[in-house]
């Protein structure tokens, strides 16, 4: 096994979250709309953004559900791919900053998101 698929393997390790309902990523110090999140886990996330995410910059996120911040943590862009949409990519997160709710949260999330 190559060091990557060795990676790529470690990164599925843990069940992902489906978001089934409108789940919207903004960034706490600009106010910006960063992307629309897609799938969750304990340690990191994945959305549907614009061009303006890069990978190895850190984000603070404010994650709204229903209008009102349901999560805030602090994530490292590790990859962006293209998505089918003109100026649209799959991005995802690694979680490095979290308060202790917003970890309680990312550990139950049996609830649906």
């Amino acid at each position: 096994m190559t060091t990557e698929e060795s990676q790529n393997q470690e990164r599925r390790r843990l069940e992902r979250h489906e978001v089934t309902s409108q789940v919207d990523a903004v960034d706490s110090i600009t106010g910006q709309s960063v992307g629309r999140l897609v799938d969750i886990h304990s340690e990191g996330l994945m959305l549907i953004t614009g061009d303006q995410v890069e990978v190895g910059n850190i984000y603070q996120l404010s994650l709204k559900k229903d209008g009102s911040i349901w999560l805030q943590v602090g994530v490292d862009c590790l990859w962006k791919n293209p998505a089918n949409g003109e100026g649209r990519y799959w991005a995802g997160f690694r979680v490095i900053d979290a308060s202790d709710e917003a970890l309680a949260e990312l550990e139950n999330l049996g609830m649906a998101v």
